[in-house]
């Protein structure tokens, strides 16, 4: 059965294109002994858009309008609710790779990141690669699964469903999506349109990162991207 046509209107991601000098690249940091900054931090993460979706891949079942509907579920470990360490660590590479000048690690197929291609020699590394690790080379930054802070509710919605984004008419680029607010839709089951379980706005989770060997460079990078700072008003304040 031919794919239904992707809908057209505003699209909720944009570009950023790809800058015109390669990423530098250098020696990794060995493993052999503790150096410079090592250690971990303790981290919240608060959901404060409406709704926060974490998928886990399996389908389950609830109860609608007298029948049964499969939705999609939010990922578990053990039966507890997890935000998985990996994909957060996915999402501040990505911010890492971008405002660092790095490779562009992953790319869909009939993408292209001229320049800026993946990582192959795991003596000569990009910084987003240094830090987060490739083929070859065990990453200095790791996170822990983020677990749930009090007792935190699923509920389901129903959103359209997710098309993927064409590449940029451009040469290459990396795709950030907007923080839009959500439109509620209501629960009749049609076609084009599918079931989540989502966790709502406030939600808080709890998460540990963990860090070896990072230059006070490196150290700076990986504070930025998971967008803390120090205060204007007050440079011994650290805010979000």
């Amino acid at each position: 059965m031919p794919r239904d046509k992707a809908p057209t209107g505003p699209k909720p991601f944009f570009w950023i294109t790809l800058g015109k000098q390669a990423p530098r690249k250098e020696q990794p940091s060995a493993h052999d002994r503790f150096r410079d900054w090592s250690g971990r931090l303790k981290l919240e993460i608060e959901v404060v858009s409406e709704y926060l979706y974490v998928g886990s891949g399996n389908f389950e079942l609830f109860h609608l309008n007298g029948g049964e509907q499969a939705y999609y579920a939010f990922a578990r470990h053990n039966g507890q609710l997890v935000i998985p360490g990996t994909g957060i660590k996915g999402a501040v590479r990505s911010i890492v790779e971008a405002i660092s000048n790095s490779c562009v690690h992953q790319v869909a197929k009939g993408e292209r990141a001229p320049g800026h291609e993946a990582c192959r020699d795991a003596n000569t590394l990009c910084p987003a690669c240094r830090l987060f690790g490739t083929t070859g080379y065990g990453g200095r930054v790791h996170f822990s699964d983020a677990v749930p802070i009090g007792q935190v509710e699923t509920e389901k919605i129903k959103i359209a469903d997710l098309w993927p984004p064409r590449p940029p008419r451009q040469a290459g680029g990396r795709k950030f999506y907007y923080a839009k607010s959500f439109q509620p839709l209501d629960m009749k089951p049609e076609k084009s349109h599918r079931f989540i379980e989502v966790v709502s706005k406030g939600s808080k989770f709890a998460a540990t990162l963990y860090f070896e060997n990072l230059s006070t460079a490196e150290m700076g990078l990986l504070v930025r991207a998971i967008g803390l700072d120090f205060s204007r008003q007050d440079p011994s304040k650290v805010v979000y």
